[in-house]
């Protein structure tokens, strides 16, 4: 009788879990349109570079704003041809993207927190109501948005790697294409090398020795990286339409809003009364909550247990914070309110979850230590 009770409380938590999936594919069903809209109309030129057999590795490669989608640009030509560029199948992919990050995100919970597959699945719960927001809702209706979600897939699946049991040479090689998926799929996308090698570096560190010993990984590492930068930013050109971020420096006050504005809009945008002030407010309590959480890390720095448990969720917190300052600067001449876009909300989604599952493994070392 009590094993039945327990399955079926297991499937209750796992059904609820999987609700803002459920909820925000019947969206996407209902509000889709198979109709390309701005930007989405320069992917034509591609396809008809297909046609004529005259498509290049620099058509692929061409600077799209600040970004080079080389890898969103090939899953836009086999799309295309063979849905017959119907954009709901874009769509499509962006949800499975979600649905991707969504599994990493729930994997690194199971492997970082001890606890029960109930409680595991009421995190993830709580997890996907931010992941599958509706908040986001241009991100979800408009299908070059692919290139916002591949880097969060990427950077989310090379944690997960860092974790597992891959050797470190498998785990740096596999990690190293993620990243370089992730910096030619989005402009952001860069920030994969940055945040991805910490976690490498310390998810299964048992002595400050140990990091020595893969001196070699680290340096093919930043080969890497710089080989990166190099192609990236290779003949590129400032898009004509965009401030220059050197000049938002007269504005740090302005930046300053900006930045809380972004951190905080996954919480603040759905506010009908003030959403700017609101996600300034809400953005300044959740950078000074994550802010204490990585003190007390930093605080505990010898426990290597703890260490390892929370440098994956500080990195993907990290993930949001540098987003929000590389934005900053290059947006708040446009005003501060545009720091409200929905689009902007599938970033500082991230820095939320990572908060919940840093506030479970602090909470629980803290009583331990404190209780024993």
């Amino acid at each position: 009788m009590q094993r039945t009770h327990s399955k079926l409380v297991l499937g209750i938590n796992l059904c609820l879990a999987i609700i803002p999936a459920i909820v925000l594919g019947i969206l996407i069903l209902k509000y889709s349109l198979n109709v390309p809209i701005q930007d989405q109309w320069q992917i034509s030129a591609i396809f008809e570079k297909v046609n004529t057999r005259t498509l290049s590795f620099s058509d692929l490669m061409a600077q799209h704003n600040e970004s080079r989608k080389f890898f969103p640009r090939l899953i836009f030509i086999a799309l295309a041809f063979l849905t017959k560029w119907n954009i709901r199948y874009e769509m499509l992919v962006i949800f499975l993207l979600a649905c991707i990050v969504a599994v990493n995100i729930y994997l690194l919970n199971r492997l970082t927190i001890n606890t029960s597959f109930i409680k595991s699945l009421t995190i993830a719960f709580v997890s996907n109501i931010f992941i599958f927001s509706a908040v986001q809702y241009e991100n979800w209706l408009w299908g070059i948005q692919i290139v916002v979600f591949i880097p969060i897939a990427c950077i989310t699946t090379s944690i997960l790697i860092a974790y597992s049991r891959l050797n470190n040479t498998a785990k740096f090689l596999i990690c190293m294409l993620l990243a370089t998926i992730s910096t030619f799929s989005y402009a952001n996308g860069l920030l994969a090398w940055v945040i991805v090698l910490p976690v490498l570096a310390l998810a299964k560190l048992k002595s400050w020795s140990d990091i020595l010993k893969n001196i070699n990984l680290y340096l093919l590492w930043i080969i890497g990286f710089i080989a990166n930068i190099a192609l990236y930013f290779y003949d590129y050109q400032k898009p004509l339409s965009h401030p220059n971020p050197v000049e938002s420096i007269k504005y740090p006050y302005q930046i300053f809003q900006y930045f809380l504005a972004f951190i905080g809009t996954a919480l603040g945008i759905g506010s009908s009364i003030q959403p700017l002030n609101n996600s300034i407010i809400l953005g300044s309590i959740t950078i000074t909550l994550f802010i204490c959480l990585c003190s007390y890390v930093l605080w505990q720095i010898k426990d290597y247990q703890i260490l390892s448990q929370t440098i994956g969720w500080i990195m993907l917190g990290s993930y949001t914070i540098i987003s929000a300052l590389v934005t900053s600067f290059g947006r708040v001449s446009f005003g501060i309110e545009q720091a409200l876009s929905s689009r902007y909300t599938t970033f500082s989604t991230y820095l939320i979850i990572s908060i919940i599952h840093l506030m479970i493994i602090v909470g629980e070392d803290w009583i331990k230590k404190n209780t024993c």
